[in-house]
């Protein structure tokens, strides 16, 4: 489940990571929203309600998104000050003590910070998509990247940290086949943090609630099950176990329940699939 997103109140000043920037990852477009801007827009809003909050800085490989960053801040939060730090620049990130990426591609930046030196600061990444096959690839090469111990990739749930953990484990047995018995890469850490959701945008009174309802053709009695995200079976969540548990709640239950499933499809091909 979702956690509500709370920001800490405390009137001590608030230290964050530097925050690998990209304004693609942490802004919602018209068409075809992606999970992680939505999770990219929700945590940079969360991270500027801090209380006692007086800066944040955004990291990139040049100074191109800079001026996008700041304007995101302000846009947010006209009190904090945007600063840069470039990704090379391993002294201002060792002051900061963590590069926090809002995907799992933590690889290049690893071999990057090689010439600061392995520990000049952490790093730290979260888990999206993990079923398509370049992401797979990537989280299998974490174990021949130099991540370290006080590197981390936070897991969005139970069942994705036990996913990357069955591909880290086939690849160190891997590598020990390769390498020889005692090669064994460090494991970074893998918590499970649930992406959060501000509450209040989802806020509705009872007569939106009764406006929607009618718009969607559903009775008093009737329960509604809504599926957000995009409609991909191969590379989101294939959405068999979901009809199939629906199903079975409809028998158990006896209710009638209307699946509404919302987004958006890769192709025609998928759309048909779906509908089929």
């Amino acid at each position: 489940m979702p956690t509500a997103l709370q920001p800490e109140r405390s009137t001590l000043p608030v230290n964050l990571p530097a925050i690998r920037f990209e304004a693609e990852a942490f802004r919602l477009g018209a068409d075809k929203i992606l999970g992680r801007q939505s999770a990219g827009d929700a945590f940079l809003r969360a991270a500027l309600a801090l209380d006692g909050l007086a800066d944040i800085h955004g990291s990139g490989p040049n100074t191109a998104p800079a001026q996008a960053f700041g304007q995101m801040v302000a846009a947010l939060r006209k009190d904090v000050t945007a600063k840069w730090v470039p990704t090379h620049a391993h002294g201002a990130l060792a002051t900061l003590g963590t590069l926090h990426f809002p995907d799992p591609n933590l690889g290049g930046q690893a071999l990057a910070r090689l010439s600061g030196g392995s520990a000049a600061y952490s790093l730290s990444g979260v888990t999206h998509t993990i079923s398509s096959s370049g992401v797979m690839n990537t989280l299998s090469e974490m174990a021949t990247k130099p991540l370290m111990e006080w590197d981390g990739l936070i897991c969005t749930s139970d069942a994705v940290k036990a996913s990357v953990v069955e591909l880290l484990d086939e690849q160190d047995d891997y590598l020990r086949w390769r390498l020889g018995p005692s090669a064994q890469a460090p494991r970074l850490q893998l918590p499970v943090i649930p992406l959060g959701v501000h509450c209040r945008d989802f806020a509705f009174d009872d007569t939106a609630k009764a406006e929607a309802r009618k718009a969607l053709g559903l009775g008093a009695g009737d329960v509604a099950f809504l599926f957000v995200g995009r409609l991909s079976f191969h590379a989101k969540a294939n959405p068999f176990p979901m009809y199939q548990a629906l199903e079975e709640a409809a028998r158990r239950t006896g209710k009638r329940i209307a699946l509404i499933q919302c987004g958006w499809f890769a192709n025609d091909a998928i759309e048909g699939v779906f509908k089929q």
